[in-house]
């Protein structure tokens, strides 16, 4: 029999997980010893930035694995976890804590409060978590299985505990594992009839670690999301399809607004049947940008209410009818801080598991539920291919591209020359990685090439995400570009992971927008000029040698010119590059005034 540290670790890689981001401690040392044996282990250089970096692992990769040990571990990484929570990203947070018998003995140790209660901090975690569970060598294979399909599920993480002394013991309960084999290390753990997700999983303890033996069988690539995606009732889906053909049916101008959640449920595919038999124009909100890829002919654009441009604003408020597909939210930063203009009569919105939409000349609103998106993305599709809903004509135009001032080549660069040539430097296929504030509001406004993923935390917002999760996203995506772009003032927050990129390999390229100010509180501020605001003066260009990146392309860029040079050795470069740019005190604001003071100061626009 495995123990339950092997158990937990060999259940992760035949999900598809090969990497795991942590920082180890002496109570998950058992953990991490099996984790390390079967998966890739990227030390990060602390928890917070290891939960940041899973995150963007998981974004790309579909799940991702965080290992750290128990109080000052756990609880370092919560900030992180709760902006997966927040955005919808299943990580699973493995936390080795104290053996039993030290549970039991109620002894001060440390990490803990010295009180002897080791169990408090169990239920902060789990706050961070859609679901959670304690692990023992009696439960863990049911557990683990209910842990896992919750999260994949709900798209959201899961947080487990295992004592160091309950690691290292033998799974128990041998009516879960049939057709053992006659070899003793060998062990074949079941098909789970109770769960949604089934599997085989086989390892002989003797072969070489990172190896599998003949009789084992592993699912390398991460385990379809389809298989943990919501059930319907077939009278609700009946009933919700049939209501919203018959208003599709006699709609003028549908516009579709989808939600990110179509990629973290891997429904891409199925949307974009929807789009293109339907022929309804989409456009997207801040949260959802790129959910598929921008270059389909029905995309129109962003959408930011008031801060639209003026063609997508008029499409989308003038709708007659607005299909909400995959339940986008309705944020501040996403709705040019709540100035949208859309009539709740004509939303019909499409979540994972249920439709809402309003009752004609009623404030009330109908549900359907439980009415699975990929079922009801079927049936549109269906009406729409058996002809019982014309294909609609496209009787609006996309905005892109939007035209930007290059600048002249001596003159110093702004924020608007430097986005007008990222938006020409930018490749199909890359992956781009921005950060909340000034970064992420200029680089939404730029249609991204044909297959590029674009990756922000635009609910949770907490700066400093960026670069960690780039080392994420590239470790995911090694044979991709990873392109990021992020402000002086949330780099200075994980800059340290720069020496993680380097240790392990990985090779972004990477923008530092140098001001000298956290830029998006100086804009939001009404009384500018605050000294808290300001950042210390780093010398950025210098870091990536004082990480030990030593053969990376650094350049620190003043004017137009440099910066059209270095954007051309970037894209000949074989290392990662690290540009640092001097943007001076000009900023550019991304938004008017007014429509942050309507939104502070509940003034009215």
């Amino acid at each position: 029999m495995p123990t339950v540290a092997q158990y937990v670790a060999e259940r992760f890689v035949a999900l598809g997980i090969k990497h795991v981001f942590g920082v180890p401690g002496d109570y998950s040392f058992p953990v991490d010893n099996a984790l390390e044996k079967v998966m890739t282990w990227v030390g990060c250089a602390n928890e917070l930035n290891a939960g940041y970096a899973a995150d963007g692992y998981a974004r790309s990769h579909g799940a991702a694995l965080l290992c750290t040990t128990y109080g000052v571990g756990e609880l370092s990484a919560l900030n992180a976890m709760m902006g997966s929570l927040a955005e919808r990203v299943p990580v699973f947070h493995l936390v080795g804590v104290p053996s039993h018998r030290l549970h039991r003995s109620h002894q001060p140790l440390h990490h803990s409060l010295g009180d002897g209660e080791l169990h408090r901090f169990f239920e902060i975690s789990a706050a961070a978590a859609c679901v959670s569970a304690f692990l023992t060598p009696e439960n863990v294979v049911v557990e683990l299985e209910r842990v896992i399909h919750t999260a994949l599920l709900e798209q959201r993480p899961a947080y487990l505990v295992v004592p160091g002394d309950y690691a290292l013991m033998e799974v128990m309960g041998e009516d879960f594992f049939e057709n053992s084999t006659s070899d003793a290390n060998c062990v074949v753990a079941p098909v789970l009839a109770s769960s949604s997700i089934s599997y085989t999983l086989s390892r002989c303890a003797t072969e070489a670690p990172g190896t599998s033996s003949p009789e084992a069988s592993f699912e390398r690539s991460l385990i379809s999301k389809k298989k943990s995606l919501p059930v319907s009732d077939q009278c609700e889906l009946a009933a919700a399809t049939k209501e919203i053909v018959e208003r599709l049916a006699v709609a003028k101008t549908p516009i579709i607004l989808p939600a990110v959640t179509l990629a973290r449920y891997g429904l891409e595919k199925e949307f974009e049947t929807l789009l293109n038999v339907s022929g309804i124009p989409y456009a997207t909100m801040l949260m959802d940008k790129a959910v598929i890829s921008e270059s389909h002919p029905n995309y129109l654009g962003m959408y930011r209410g008031a801060a639209s441009e003026a063609s997508v604003k008029e499409a989308v408020e003038s709708a007659d009818l607005i299909l909400n597909v995959g339940g986008a939210l309705f944020t501040d930063l996403g709705t040019g801080f709540f100035s949208h203009e859309i009539k709740s009569e004509k939303m019909i919105t499409m979540a994972p598991n249920f439709v809402e939409m309003a009752i004609s000349n009623n404030d009330q609103l109908k549900n359907y539920s439980p009415v699975a998106l990929q079922d009801l993305l079927a049936a549109l599709n269906k009406a729409f291919q058996e002809g019982l809903i014309e294909k609609k004509k496209k009787i609006v135009s996309s905005t892109f591209p939007i035209t930007r001032a290059l600048g002249k080549s001596e003159d110093h660069v702004t924020n608007e020359s430097f986005y007008a040539r990222m938006s020409r430097f930018l490749q199909p296929n890359d992956q781009v990685v921005v950060e909340s504030g000034f970064c992420m509001l200029e680089m939404a406004s730029i249609k991204l090439p044909a297959g590029a993923r674009y990756y922000h935390q635009s609910l949770w917002g907490s700066i400093g995400w960026a670069t960690p999760a780039t080392l994420g996203v590239a470790i995911s995506k090694p044979e991709t570009r990873v392109v990021l772009v992020t402000g002086d003032g949330s780099h200075q927050f994980t800059a340290n992971e720069l020496g993680t990129m380097s240790r392990y390999r990985v090779k972004p390229i990477i923008f530092i927008m140098n001001d000298g100010v956290y830029a998006i509180e100086e804009f939001l501020d009404q009384n500018k000029g605050h000294l808290y605001n300001k950042l210390a003066p780093w010398s950025y260009a210098k870091l990536p040698q004082v990480m030990g990146c030593h053969d990376w392309l650094t350049m620190q860029i003043r004017t137009n010119e440099e910066l059209d040079q270095a954007l051309v050795k970037a894209s000949q470069c074989e290392s990662a590059c690290y540009f640092e740019i001097l943007l001076g005190s000009h900023l550019r604001p991304p938004a008017p005034e007014s429509m942050t003071k309507a939104f502070y100061q509940n003034v009215p626009n």
